[in-house]
């Protein structure tokens, strides 16, 4: 997001999104602005701690999507429901 920091998105509430993130994961999510928040581990994965504003969270959902099997959305708890709707929706599409 190229205003990240722009002053009404500062001023917004805020949730912790909490992403394990497998070592191609890592590498993803090292190219965006949220490279910095990776706690990184010794063979390459790591766990991205992000403050997100709670009204843009199925924004932020969308993005983590788009890693596919090398993130894991640890919580809040309603990233974990918006993403298990998204593969129900997108199944159902399938069967």
């Amino acid at each position: 997001m190229k205003d990240w920091n722009a002053p009404e998105l500062l001023k917004m509430e805020k949730t912790a999104l909490t992403v394990n993130l497998t070592p191609n994961g890592v590498r993803a999510f090292e190219s965006s602005s949220f490279g910095d928040s990776i706690d990184y581990r010794e063979d390459g994965s790591g766990t991205a701690h992000i403050l997100v504003p709670i009204d843009n969270l199925s924004f932020f959902v969308n993005l983590i999507w788009g890693l596919g099997e090398d993130a894991e959305i640890l919580e809040p708890a309603e990233a974990v429901d918006f993403i298990k709707r998204k593969i129900e929706k997108i199944k159902n599409i399938y069967e």
